[in-house]
């Protein structure tokens, strides 16, 4: 028996052992392997997987091009809370809930200077919550914290989501409303994914392969005399935007239903502050939809469009300081019109 058991253990073992060498590999060569896909998928955000939770730390600055080359100090002070969102103070009764992706949570900035700090400040008080992360969240973690942390409903939840992913937020949004769903279940299977998984799947496209190149992506054009770089070198364009406003009415269905308040927000890729390089951004179109539906958004692109060059950084696609300064202040002037104001009307269905 034993004799018999031996090659097959020995045959076991080998294809183990390289079937983990590869994906150690692939891994390090950033392939979406199976380890990586459900090590991302099981938690709040990226910044909890990496375990800055109920932590202060100073974060490298870099930028899209993968150097150091913005105006910042090498360090920047961040904190996180207990979800990994990098919130200044902890909110249990936030009456303004911020979800959106990275372009609402700026790494390059200090927590003081997020758009959580800047939106209490504005308001002379601790009134909002952030839950903006890389790749937007959207609900699946407002589900989490509405049934487990918060202890009364916000007023208004402000929706941001940058122009080129508008479609797929959208669609993930609703759909998480739909369902309820959750993000936050622990990833129990690292190392069975990563000694199990199928680390030899589509491997003809795996970055293994790629020659490094030095050439950067995206495109450097000038303007005014000044180097800006551009991720996509072109305008995003949704040949169905009538989709993009059905999940957006869909998403202010069901929060009435719950009685919050939904105001939304598109983040304009940087190409759209251009219009001189690459034309007219649909965004104002979109925005003509949406207010045929009474679907209320910030008008981002309008507030920005007069001084393009003071609100995404030069070498990266995301805001600066002063675009998160000026978001925050959009965001409060919406809430003390339709809140505060003698004669507020909040936004419904």
């Amino acid at each position: 028996m034993k004799t018999f058991l031996a090659p097959i253990l020995v045959f076991l073992l080998l294809i183990s052992v390289t079937n983990l060498a590869m994906g150690l590999l692939r891994l390090r060569a950033h392939d979406p392997i199976s380890y990586t896909q459900n090590q991302r998928a099981a938690y709040y955000t990226a910044n909890h997987y990496e375990g800055r939770c109920d932590t202060t730390m100073y974060i490298c600055t870099r930028t899209d091009l993968g150097h150091d080359s913005l105006n910042l100090p090498q360090g920047i002070l961040r904190s996180y809370d207990a979800f990994g969102f990098s919130n200044q103070t902890a909110n249990t009764q936030p009456a303004i809930l911020l979800i959106g992706d990275s372009f609402a949570d700026d790494p390059h900035l200090p927590t003081s200077k997020g758009l959580q700090a800047l939106v209490n400040a504005a308001l002379g008080a601790n009134i909002s919550y952030n839950i903006g992360a890389n790749g937007c969240c959207g609900f699946a973690v407002y589900n989490q914290l509405a049934d487990s942390y918060f202890t009364q409903k916000p007023k208004l939840i402000v929706l941001e989501m940058v122009e080129r992913a508008l479609s797929s937020h959208l669609a993930k949004a609703a759909k998480q409303l739909q369902l309820h769903s959750y993000h936050t279940v622990p990833y129990h299977y690292a190392y069975a994914d990563l000694v199990w998984g199928p680390n030899f799947a589509q491997l003809s496209a795996s970055h293994l392969w790629r020659k490094p190149s030095d050439k950067p992506y995206g495109a450097v054009k000038s303007v005014g005399g000044q180097d800006i770089w551009f991720l996509r070198n072109k305008l995003s364009h949704y040949a169905q935007p009538q989709s993009l406003v059905q999940n957006m009415r869909y998403i202010q269905k069901a929060l009435a239903t719950r009685g919050i308040a939904i105001v939304f927000a598109i983040a304009p890729d940087k190409e759209s502050l251009y219009p001189s390089l690459y034309g007219q951004s649909q965004i104002p179109a979109i925005q003509a939809l949406m207010q045929q539906q009474q679907l209320p958004y910030l008008d981002v692109l309008g507030a920005m469009s007069s001084t393009p060059n003071n609100y995404y950084y030069a070498t990266d696609t995301h805001w600066n300081g002063n675009a998160v300064a000026l978001f925050a202040s959009l965001i409060a002037q919406y809430y003390q019109v339709h809140f505060l104001a003698p004669t507020a009307n909040a936004p419904d269905a």
